[in-house]
């Protein structure tokens, strides 16, 4: 039990340096997510304007 409060006085003594290297830790896959979502809606918005030029010379022409 004592390594339990050892190791909780720990982390709250050094809580920004924990955060920050946590952060930092985390940054990469948190952008691959984020690149992942960016070019799905890139990828959709290219398919939907393609369908509606295909609708626009159905009714036009």
């Amino acid at each position: 039990m004592s390594t339990i409060t050892k190791w909780k006085n720990v982390f709250l003594e050094h809580k920004k340096i924990v955060k920050t290297i946590t952060l930092f830790l985390c940054l990469p896959f948190g952008l691959t997510v984020l690149n992942l979502l960016l070019s799905t809606l890139f990828q959709l918005g290219i398919y939907l304007g393609t369908f509606i030029r295909f609708l626009y010379h159905i009714v036009v022409y």
